[in-house]
């Protein structure tokens, strides 16, 4: 898979929970010995008719072996844009649903990689705050043994991206509580580029959690709790001075602190590895 140009970058971290057998143990999900394994790209969107062409464009250049494109009931050309492109391109599928929201759009990007006879799975967000071509990087970290890889900004230079200040002491604080209140070493529970394998993906009970925002740190959480080895690479910080975001943060501030109240995992609780969902039906 291309990579980004080689450039000075922090070491990646690892973090395993371990003592409860998973998915990731057995010897089928780690990748094939030629290095082509079958990679499904997710990418949720929402009001991105601005962006979503490059983005798309750009996954696909990945040598990936197809993407899935959920339109989240987009007002502006997103749709007729996604359209044109999958007319142009047999790898990519497009579907439009009406607005479920964050969370919502991803659990039905992961049952489409459940129903899939993809190996491997990517999650990049459609607003080009993500670099495509560090796919690469995260599938790399898989095949040296993740279950579930988090594409990091926070092991980066947020704030030489561009991220305003006010978002970026929102993250670091909010990321602090959640480690202690979770139990983990997670960089940034705030982040949507992930990629995990096929059983990580049936692992984690990831229907079970929120339609919201925070879905992102709550498929991390839930990853470490169901013993999933997680591995954080260090990914480009991205933020356009047009760029728009549909996140409010006070609501959101809302949805993490109920999440961290709320959560089964609360406390360093570990969840039962047997409680899975089963594998779609074909």
């Amino acid at each position: 898979m291309p990579v980004s140009p080689d450039r000075q970058r922090p070491r990646r971290r690892g973090l395993e929970c371990s003592g409860i057998p998973t998915a990731g143990d057995h010897e089928e999900m780690r990748g094939r010995p030629d290095g082509r394994e079958r990679v499904m790209v997710g990418i949720p969107a929402f009001n991105e008719g601005r962006r979503i062409e490059d983005t798309v464009r750009r996954v696909l250049r990945q040598g990936v072996t197809s993407v899935l494109v959920v339109d989240d009931g987009s007002t502006d050309a997103t749709a007729s844009v996604l359209d044109r492109l999958a007319r142009e391109h047999s790898a990519l599928a497009v579907l439009h649903q009406p607005n479920r929201g964050y969370g919502a759009t991803h659990k039905v990007l992961l049952d489409a990689f459940l129903d899939s006879d993809a190996e491997w799975f990517v999650l990049i967000h459609g607003d080009g705050q993500h670099v495509p071509e560090e796919i690469g990087l995260l599938l790399q970290a898989l095949r040296e043994g993740a279950d579930v890889v988090l594409g990091s900004r926070a092991l980066g230079d947020m704030l030489a991206g561009g991220m305003p200040l006010y978002k970026y002491v929102g993250n670091r604080v909010l990321t602090f509580l959640e480690n202690g209140v979770f139990g983990t070493d997670i960089s940034s529970f705030h982040c949507g580029f992930k990629a995990c394998h096929r059983g990580a993906a049936l692992a984690v009970p990831y229907r079970e959690l929120t339609d919201g925002f925070h879905f992102d740190g709550a498929f991390l959480v839930a990853s470490c709790k169901t013993g999933l080895k997680l591995a954080q690479v260090p990914v480009t910080t991205i933020y356009h001075a047009d760029g728009t975001s549909h996140l409010r943060p006070i609501p959101y501030l809302f949805e993490v602190l109920r999440f961290m109240v709320s959560s089964p995992w609360t406390g360093g609780r570990r969840i039962d590895p047997h409680r899975t969902h089963p594998e779609p039906p074909r």
